[in-house]
C-alpha cells in the first residue's frame, strides 16, 4: 500500500519535510497495521510524486492541506505519542539534582501553560520577559501559540506515575509504547535497529519528583449471581448515534477472545474518549464475552463498550473505534 509520509526514502523531499514527521508516520503505520495491513506492505512516496495522489493515506502534520478525508489524528490517539525527556545515563547519575529540578519546573509550567494558555501565548509571542538564546528568530503569531498549547495535556503527577517506572501497571505504559512504537517502525523501514534489552527508560526522575501516588486501577463490580453473571450474558448499549468512526481494529483469525480484550484495553489507553464497537466470529455472544473481559479484567468502562451481531469476513473479531459525541 502507497503513504504518503515522510519516511527514508521520502527524506530528500523538501515538501515530505515540512508536511511530515516521524510520529505521524508511526501513527499512520499504526493504523494500517490495525486495519490488517503489515508496515512491511507499506511503500512511501513523497507529496509532490506522480502516484502520490492515488495512494489512500496520507501521514501528515496539523495544518498541512491534503486532498484526502482526515480519518483520526493524535488528537484521537491522544497517548500515542508522548512527550519525553532524553538525557546520557552520565548525566542522570552525575547530576540527578538538577535534572530532577528540570523536571519539576517542566510538570509545573505545562499545568500554567494549560490555566492561562493566552496569557503565555501573548508573552511567547512578543517575547516579553523571556530569556531567550541570541538565536531564537520571530515567534508564531498569538492565535497559534493559543492553537498549541490548548492541545497539551496537563499530566498530573498520578497520571506521571502510572506511565513510567515501578506503578506502570496499565495497559499503556511508556514501555508498552515504545514497544510497540519501535516495532512498527522497524517493520516498516523507519529503522534498522532492533529495540534495545532493556529499553532505554529510567524512572529515577519521575519516581524523584513526583508527589503523589498513582490513582489505583479501578476494582471491576463483582459479577451478579445466576444467568447474568455468565460471560455471554453482558449486556452493553448501543453507542450514539452520532459517534464517528475512526479506524477498524481487525483480529486475525487465529485470534482468542482474550488476546482481543487485551488489545482493546490497550486501545482504551490510547484512544483516551473512543468507543468500541465489537464484533467476532460466533455473533454476539462471542462479543459480549470480549466486551466483557475488557471490561471485567482490564477495566474499561462499559459505557464506552458495544457489540454488534454478525461475523467479521476474514477476522475472528472486528472493533470499530468511534469518537464519542
Amino acid at each position: 500500500m502507497k503513504v504518503v509520509g515522510l519516511a527514508p526514502s521520502t527524506a530528500s523531499d523538501a515538501t515530505a519535510r515540512a508536511g511530515g514527521s516521524e510520529s505521524a508516520t508511526v501513527l499512520g503505520l499504526f493504523a494500517l497495521d490495525l486495519l490488517g495491513v503489515p508496515p512491511s506492505r507499506v511503500s512511501f512516496v513523497a507529496p509532490g510524486a506522480g502516484d502520490a495522489k492515488t495512494a489512500l493515506v496520507a501521514a501528515i502534520v496539523r495544518g498541512v492541506s491534503d486532498d484526502r478525508k482526515l480519518a483520526l489524528s493524535t488528537a484521537d490517539a491522544s497517548r500515542f505519542v508522548p512527550i519525553v525527556a532524553i538525557a546520557p545515563k552520565a548525566v542522570l547519575d552525575s547530576r540527578g539534582a538538577e535534572v530532577q529540578k528540570l523536571a519539576r519546573t517542566w510538570l509545573d509550567g505545562v499545568a500554567k501553560a494549560k490555566e492561562d494558555a493566552s496569557g503565555i501565548a501573548r508573552r511567547l509571542a512578543s517575547k516579553t520577559d523571556l530569556r531567550l538564546a541570541a538565536g531564537v528568530g520571530g515567534a508564531p503569531e498569538a492565535i497559534a501559540l493559543v492553537d498549541r498549547l490548548g492541545q497539551i495535556e496537563n499530566v498530573t503527577d498520578p497520571l506521571e506515575a502510572s506511565l513510567i517506572g515501578e506503578n506502570a501497571k496499565g495497559a499503556v505504559t511508556l514501555e508498552t509504547l515504545t514497544s510497540r512504537t519501535w516495532q512498527l517502525a522497524r517493520a516498516g523501514g523507519l529503522t534498522s535497529i532492533a529495540a534495545p534489552d532493556p529499553l532505554p527508560i529510567d524512572a529515577r526522575v519521575v519516581k524523584a519528583v513526583v508527589t503523589a501516588a498513582p490513582t489505583p486501577a479501578p476494582t471491576p463490580a463483582p459479577a451478579p449471581e445466576g444467568d447474568a453473571g455468565k460471560a455471554d450474558a453482558g449486556a452493553f448499549a448501543a453507542l450514539p448515534a452520532a459517534s464517528t468512526p475512526l479506524v477498524l481494529y481487525r483480529a486475525a483469525a487465529d485470534a482468542s477472545p482474550e488476546a482481543v480484550a487485551a488489545q482493546i484495553a490497550f486501545l482504551a489507553g490510547v484512544f483516551e474518549h473512543a468507543g468500541f464497537r465489537v464484533q467476532a466470529k460466533g455473533g454476539d455472544k462471542t462479543a459480549r464475552a470480549i466486551a466483557n473481559e475488557a471490561s471485567d479484567k482490564h477495566g474499561v468502562a462499559r459505557t464506552r463498550l458495544a457489540t454488534a451481531p454478525g461475523d467479521p469476513t476474514g477476522a475472528f473479531a472486528s472493533v470499530e473505534l468511534v469518537a464519542l459525541p
